[in-house]
């Protein structure tokens, strides 16, 4: 439909590393400028720009925050986001290298929630029923780690268990603030649509521009909060 209508330039934002990638084929055959944001596709390299943050980068430092306060050792939960999108492939690995250093550590549970912080809720509950142990939840967005502390709350086991995101979303900032999660990731969504966004005006100009742009994760905890 972009192309019929003409337009000059597309951003995509993928939804799905795989099913998305037939829009930048369809772009690129059509002598459409396409720049890419936020998450891959498959066929990235033919797309004329990317934007976003490396995600594995973020999973690393979740897991690292969490070893450091566990010193090392505990039962992690790990809740994921949509199988097969390219944030969640990249968290998982990056969670998993995180954890690799550490050999008294093990994932005790993990499973999808979808990014939905209702589905992270009843998927705590269904785990905290089970009575195994964790000592704590690395969830690969905010919204499922809000949803899962919601669940630790009810069952009175805030105090045992801890709980991180991924994205610095304000309602994650306000718990880290309030103690609820021991962090969370930021990502710089506002600077990566905004480069997105330069990057396409220059393409519609007919400049040529450099294809990979990424903005560096950072982690947010109590003691930074205020720079967030």
């Amino acid at each position: 439909d972009f192309i019929a209508r003409g337009v000059d330039v597309i951003i995509l934002n993928p939804y799905d590393r795989e099913g998305s990638a037939h829009a930048v084929d369809l772009a690129v055959q059509a002598h459409k400028p396409i720049v890419v944001v936020n998450a891959i596709v498959s066929n990235l390299q033919k797309a004329d720009a990317y934007v976003g943050s490396e995600d594995a980068e973020a999973g690393r430092i979740a897991a690292t925050r969490i070893m450091e306060l566990l010193k090392g050792r505990g039962a992690i939960a790990v809740i994921h986001g949509p199988y097969g999108h390219s944030a969640e492939v990249q968290r998982s690995d990056g969670i998993r290298q995180g954890l690799a250093k550490f050999p008294e550590a093990k994932i005790v549970a993990e499973q999808t929630a979808n990014w939905d912080r209702t589905q992270a809720l009843n998927l705590m509950e269904n785990w905290l029923s089970s009575e195994r142990r964790i000592d704590a939840v690395i969830a690969q967005n905010d919204e499922m780690a809000l949803g899962a502390y919601k669940a630790i709350e009810a069952a009175g086991k805030q105090k045992e268990i801890l709980v991180i995101g991924i994205d610095a979303i304000p309602d994650a900032l306000r718990a880290v603030s309030e103690g609820k999660l021991v962090g969370t990731v930021f990502q710089d969504a506002r600077g990566q649509g905004a480069l997105a966004v330069e990057l396409a005006k220059r393409l519609a100009e007919g400049q040529k521009v450099k294809h990979d742009h990424y903005i560096p994760f950072q982690l947010v905890t109590r003691e930074n909060l205020a720079e967030f």
